[in-house]
């Protein structure tokens, strides 16, 4: 607690060293402290409100609060403190909009209201604070436009406002209005008309990010005004550049020496792609051009860009070689080439970039063989050369990757030859496609000492033999397809005791003798053996005949008929079977999945980044599963930190598929209205179809390394109980977590919600052991009460709730 003062009329300064650990409320007692100018209680993790007493405070210059739990408003009453300059309250839980009285604080200097859960729009009255230099209110839910007024501030150097829900279209003089502007942050909005023509004119600008919004029409042609650019973020837009005058701005940026990043991904852009591309800031770290309908070639000048973490040029129209000078990006890290027309060889080139953590050169028209350079990149996470041309034998060299994770795909080229057994040593490797080659040879046993592969496809080769009965001792292999090959023996019989396999393909081969009648082979929707035509087995549903020796002894002419009637309807159904499997593509899902289920400005995310993210869904970051499905840990593209995959089990069955996409949009809905630190927080949703043409449905949230409150009050090791003691403070700590989180969804979070599954399972606990209160698939609103009516009505959203032989204590009480 903050310590009484024995002579408080003194006191100028409180300035509480940051702690995790919670250090209380903050006292009115403050209040009385008429002399205090800096009030610093960053990051103390103090819960409460903010008291009202504070207004007394009339000489405070500097108020920090950031970093807290605190709820509620913020106070009207602090727009009195005439003489403060710093106002931060970032970062906490504070609600309902941004009172007009703060426009008072005529010596304000700076603000940060970023990170809270704030609504409504930003007050007109700001546009008094003549004095202001930084204004942040960025990641809220603020709407409409921004206040005319607010443009009067010429003193303003840094306007963050990204991540919130604004829109309006900016004025074309912005730049002369705010003259000292340095840093133009606002992504992730919903505004819409061109670039001011202006902001050239605002000579300091160093950053203008307008990612994830509708800005429409040209980039200005005199950008390159701003000599003091470091980050130009365009992406995600309606930008346009149809004709050559349109491009003048690309040439211009070469006068901003300082330029580190280019975004300019995912819009409109058209034509050729200019030769000024090569002449930007040898500084630039980042070149994004990728998403739009460029079409030209690659100049060999990109070689002069050797600080290069990150360039994309993939899904557009590019054509020609790609230059060998690419192998000067000695510090590229990523590498996106991918869906374009390159034609040519693998430049050798690309082994010396010794830094590469992806390379994506897939959907191309690449010919030749793959270099053995390739062999040098010993970073490489990622490697995916498929849907192209090349040809020769799978390289060794490639086998030498140890650090081969995510996946790699040579699918669907013309590799000849065998599968080297050294393929054993990519132990790391989650995803391995090499179908639709011509391979041939007998598939090596050594796939097996691949210890975390997940997904293998081999399918649509001339590969040869038995199948190796070292694959079915894999621990880890889930997806297995070894269709329309050239196999022959017996299915091993181990198989049948495989447990982590999901998923078996081994159609269309020669393989001969019984089926397994056990495992995964009772399920005919997770095994395809079809175009085998000398297998036999029990189970009718895989389109077996009988073994020899489990027939009924019948007359000569019964076997005979027998045989005509089976020859005929293995003949008519393996015909019907090849048009609709080999000429046909799966039919999909007739389920209509959401394309934005959060419908806000999340990022957005697809199956094959959540795959990479998780090592293709791997055991090894599996860290929880439920009747709901699964949950991964994983590292995207768009978060610094680790994060948790959610994927909904669909069970494959049209109904569970319902279900599922049911209690997924429940969830959405719900997180999607709701923010505060005692929940769990979402970034983002996926609903889409995955390999197979299923139904997948997963929810990206934060990662908590302490697990579930249920794993700290009854842990287990090897089936046995442990004690892992929760101090006292602890657990009054999540106990008041928890409350915190039911009384802003009851009471504070607009209509009332009620979880209906609240249990320690559902209670996940941050680094700093802060309790997070997670999964509201079962959750409801509950409407407000129509005339007449004392009780609230409850808007359900799924029929049974809660965990079954479960009645949480506390939520339901609510009702």
């Amino acid at each position: 607690m903050i310590c009484k003062l024995s002579s408080p009329s003194r006191l100028i300064c409180v300035h509480l060293n940051p702690c995790p650990y919670g250090m209380g409320y903050i006292p009115q007692e403050l209040g009385r402290l008429s002399n205090l100018q800096f009030l610093d209680l960053m990051e103390n993790a103090l819960g409460g409100t903010i008291p009202a007493s504070l207004a007394n405070c009339s000489n405070l210059l500097l108020l920090r609060l950031d970093g807290n739990r605190l709820v509620g408003e913020i106070l009207a009453e602090l727009g009195s403190l005439s003489k403060l300059s710093v106002l931060i309250l970032a970062g906490n839980n504070l609600t309902g909009v941004i009172p007009p009285s703060l426009g008072n604080l005529s010596s304000l200097v700076r603000i940060d209201l970023s990170e809270d859960n704030l609504r409504g729009q930003i007050p007109s009255t700001f546009g008094r604070l003549v004095r202001l230099k930084h204004f942040i209110i960025s990641s809220n839910s603020l709407m409409g436009e921004i206040p005319t007024s607010f443009f009067n501030l010429s003193s303003l150097c840094n306007f963050y406002v990204g991540n919130n829900q604004l829109s309006g279209v900016l004025p074309s003089n912005m730049g002369n209005l705010l003259p000292r502007l340095q840093v133009l942050q606002a992504f992730m909005n919903q505004f819409e008309g061109p670039i001011p023509i202006s902001l050239p004119n605002a000579s300091k600008l160093e950053q203008m990010v307008f990612c994830h919004n509708k800005i429409s029409g040209p980039v200005p042609k005199n950008i390159g005004m701003l000599r003091n650019l470091v980050r130009v973020s365009l992406c995600d837009n309606l930008l346009e550049a149809k004709y050559g005058e349109d491009w003048k701005f690309l040439t211009s940026l070469a006068n901003s020496s300082n330029l580190k990043m280019l975004d300019l991904s995912n819009n409109m852009l058209e034509g050729v792609l200019p030769s000024s591309m090569a002449k930007l800031s040898t500084q630039l770290t980042w070149l994004c051009l990728g998403g739009n309908r460029i079409t030209g070639n690659i100049p060999a000048e990109i070689g002069r860009y050797i600080n290069l973490n990150m360039l994309g040029l993939d899904r557009m129209l590019l054509t020609g070689a790609i230059p060998a000078t690419i192998g000067k990006l000695q510090k590229l890290q990523i590498l996106h080439l991918n869906e374009n027309q390159f034609t040519g060889a693998l430049p050798s080139s690309i082994g010396d970039l010794s830094q590469l953590l992806e390379l994506h050169l897939n959907q191309n028209s690449l010919q030749g063989e793959i270099p053995w350079s390739f062999g040098k990149l010993q970073k490489l996470l990622l490697l995916d050369l498929s849907r192209n041309k090349l040809y020769g034998s799978f390289p060794k060299e490639i086998t030498e990757l140890a650090s081969l994770s995510l996946y790699l795909n040579l699918s669907h080229n013309s590799l000849i030859g065998p599968l080297p057994s050294e393929v054993g040593k990519l132990k790391n490797l989650g995803t391995l496609d090499v179908s639709e080659n011509n391979l041939s040879g007998e598939i090596p046993g050594t796939l097996a000492e691949c210890q975390v592969l997940q997904y293998l496809y081999m399918q649509g080769n001339h590969f040869q033999g038995g199948i190796p009965t070292s694959l079915s001792s894999s621990n880890s292999i889930t997806v297995l397809d070894l269709s329309r090959n050239n196999l022959s023996g017996s299915i091993p019989e181990s198989f049948e005791s495989c447990r982590h396999l999901q998923l078996l393909n081994l159609s269309y081969n020669n393989l001969d003798g019984r089926v397994p009648n056990a495992g995964i082979f009772l399920n005919a929707s997770l095994v395809s053996v079809i175009g085998n035509r000398n297998l036999c087995g029990e189970n009718h549903e895989l389109d077996l005949q009988t073994c020899p020796n489990q027939e009924f002894r019948k007359s000569h002419e019964s076997h005979a008929l027998r045989a005509v009637i089976i020859t005929t309807g293995i003949v008519v159904t393996l015909v019907v079977v090849f048009l609709c499997v080999i000429k046909l593509p799966k039919p999909r899902s007739k389920i209509s999945l959401p394309s934005n289920p959060l419908e806000g400005n999340y990022q957005k995310t697809t199956f094959a980044e959540l795959a990479r993210a998780t090592d293709g869904f791997s055991l090894a970051n599996l860290i929880g599963q439920g009747s709901f499905g699964c949950v991964y840990k994983g590292v995207v593209n768009f978060e610094p930190k680790e994060v948790a995959v959610k994927v909904l089990h669909h069970h494959h069955h049209h109904h569970h598929q319902r279900w599922a996409l049911k209690i997924f949009q429940t969830e959405c809905k719900i997180l999607r209205s709701i923010r505060h630190r005692n929940l769990l927080k979402i970034l983002t949703a996926c609903s889409s179809l995955d390999h197979d043409g299923d139904v997948f449905l997963a929810l990206v949230t934060e990662f908590m390394p302490n697990g579930s409150l249920d794993e700290w009050l009854h842990p287990r090791v090897d089936g046995e109980e442990v004690s892992y003691r929760l101090t006292l403070l602890q657990r009054m700590n999540i106990a008041i977590d928890v409350a915190s989180a039911l009384d802003y969804l009851h009471h504070h979070s607009g209509t009332p919600i009620v979880h209906c599954d609240l249990k320690p399972s559902n209670i996940l606990l941050d680094k700093d052991m802060v309790a997070h209160v997670c999964d509201f698939g079962l959750a409801k609103f509950l409407m407000r009460p129509s005339c007449g009516d004392s009780s609230p009505v409850a808007s359900h959203t799924i029929g049974i709730k809660g965990s079954i032989g479960y009645v949480a204590p506390g939520d339901h009480l609510f009702l």
